[in-house]
């Protein structure tokens, strides 16, 4: 069988993109400890605000601040906003961020789904962040569609945590200047190492298969991740030659039917892939 691979440059820029900001996502506005239209896992009557506004903001006078504290147990910060409405597919998902891990392997985790007025899903992504973060940085969350229905609301998450289980005491994270960005069209960049294609089958029943072009010799590395920003599997950690590949990715019999988000890293580069489990 001869395939038909559609390949789209993995560095890109949108254009004719318009951003919108998150409702409250300057974290302005709170109550008590929750920042008004967020959700998150305090629990007042026990004295545990894992999550708290925060003076040291990047614009405006306040942020929210995460932290990791100690009870009977590590508990970590939950943030979510949980019904923003959006006009248009999402394309980006931006922010400023600092991030303090307090241990190797503790991660600040942001995810974005977007659905349609029916509850079906349209557009999703996640990212993760390991490295410390003392100043304040944007961060660039590119969101992959699943379909061309009309979106409705999207679902923002963060949090932390750790790779062997719970993370550190002490790991805290500030975020502030929430924005989402809706694109008409994608630009080609002027450079690339790495051009992706579609992974196939889809929906994927026993194994995928990512065709992928390297310009240059290079490492990539390429994570299976659920919607809430978990990494399940890695695919492929590798040097490619320059060329064309295609890495398969037999589906783990313990993987559920469902959609996910493959993430492939090259350098300072980053492509998403949608992928559907059916079997």
């Amino acid at each position: 069988m001869k395939h038909i691979y559609t390949f789209s440059l993995a560095s890109f820029v949108l254009s004719n993109a318009s951003t919108a900001q998150v409702n409250n996502g300057g974290f302005e506005a709170w109550t008590g400890q929750v920042p008004n239209g967020w959700s998150n896992n305090n629990i007042a009557p026990a004295n545990l605000f894992p999550v708290t506004s925060s003076d040291d903001a990047h614009g405006g006078i306040l942020a929210c601040r995460g932290e990791v504290i100690a009870s009977t147990i590590a508990i970590p910060p939950i943030l979510q906003n949980l019904a923003q409405p959006v006009t248009g597919t999402p394309t980006t998902f931006t922010g400023w961020y600092k991030f303090g891990p307090q241990a190797a392997g503790d991660l600040l985790s942001i995810s974005v789904t977007v659905v349609d007025a029916g509850g079906g899903l349209v557009a999703a992504g996640i990212q993760q962040y390991t490295e410390g973060q003392a100043t304040y940085a944007q961060f660039s969350v590119p969101l992959v569609a699943y379909n061309t229905n009309a979106a409705a609301t999207a679902t923002i998450s963060f949090g932390i945590s750790g790779t062997g289980g719970s993370p550190t005491v002490g790991s805290w994270f500030l975020l502030d200047d929430l924005e989402l960005a809706t694109g008409t069209g994608i630009g080609e960049g002027s450079a690339w190492e790495m051009a992706v294609g579609k992974p196939y089958p889809q929906p994927a029943t026993a194994e995928v298969f990512v065709p992928i072009r390297m310009s240059q010799a290079s490492r990539i590395n390429a994570q299976v991740f659920d919607l809430q920003g978990r990494a399940l599997h890695t695919v492929a950690d590798q040097v490619l030659a320059p060329g064309e590949h295609l890495v398969t990715w037999p589906l783990p019999t313990t993987l559920a039917n469902g959609h996910y988000v493959l993430r492939l890293v090259n350098g300072n580069t980053m492509t998403v892939r949608p992928l559907v489990v059916q079997r």
